[in-house]
C-alpha cells in the first residue's frame, strides 16, 4: 500500500498496528480500575456494636442492667482505636468539627469518661489494634452511670477515636424510664 509515494505497510500492518494501540489503551484503563480499587480496598471500616445485658454479681444475677459495646473492623487491613467516652450527638458533631478545624472554643460541650478510675487518671484507655474482620475488647458500664449524667429520653453516642483523631460514633437509642 502506498501513501504520497512512501509504503506504509499492507492492510495487516494497519489492522495488527491499530488493534496493538486499541489493546493498549483497553490495558491502561484496566490498571486504572485496578488501582482505584486497590486503593479502596487499603482502609479499615470501624463499627462500633452495642448491646444491653443484666449485670452479674458474686451472689446472682442482679436487677440492675450494664451497657456493653465493643468494636468492629470489617475493612481491609488492620487499625487502632481506642474509647474515649460518652456524648450527645450535638456534642460530638461540635467537637468534630472544632477537632477538624484545629480549634476548640468551647470547653463545656466535651466527650466525658463515665468511669471514675479512668476520668481521675488511676487507669488510660489504650489503643487497642483490631483486625480485619476482628473486634476490640468488650467493654462494661453500668447503665445507672449513664443515667445519672444524661436525660431519660436523650440520645446518647459512644465515642471511640483512632491515633490520626478521627472519631466514631454510635447512638444508643433513647432510655425510658422502664429499662
Amino acid at each position: 500500500m502506498e501513501f504520497l509515494g512512501l509504503d506504509v505497510g499492507s492492510w495487516a500492518d494497519w489492522v495488527s498496528g491499530i488493534g496493538s494501540f486499541v489493546a493498549i489503551i483497553f490495558i491502561y484503563i484496566q490498571i486504572k480500575q485496578s488501582d482505584q480499587h486497590q486503593r479502596e480496598n487499603l482502609y479499615y471500616n470501624f463499627k462500633i456494636a452495642i448491646g444491653q445485658r443484666r449485670m452479674v454479681k458474686s451472689d446472682g444475677i442482679s436487677s440492675e442492667y450494664e451497657l456493653i459495646f465493643w468494636g468492629t473492623n470489617d475493612g481491609h487491613v488492620s487499625g487502632s482505636f481506642k474509647f474515649i467516652g460518652f456524648c450527645t450527638p450535638d456534642t460530638f458533631d461540635y467537637t468534630n468539627k472544632e477537632h477538624i478545624s484545629g480549634v476548640v472554643t468551647d470547653t463545656h460541650k466535651k466527650i466525658e469518661e463515665l468511669d471514675p478510675t479512668y476520668s481521675l487518671g488511676i487507669k488510660r484507655r489504650e489503643f487497642e489494634k483490631v483486625e480485619s474482620g476482628g473486634v476490640s475488647s468488650e467493654i462494661t458500664v453500668p447503665m445507672n452511670a449513664i443515667d445519672l449524667n444524661y436525660k431519660e429520653n436523650e440520645t446518647v453516642c459512644v465515642v471511640y477515636m483512632d491515633p490520626l483523631g478521627k472519631l466514631y460514633k454510635n447512638d444508643l437509642l433513647p432510655r425510658d424510664e422502664e429499662d
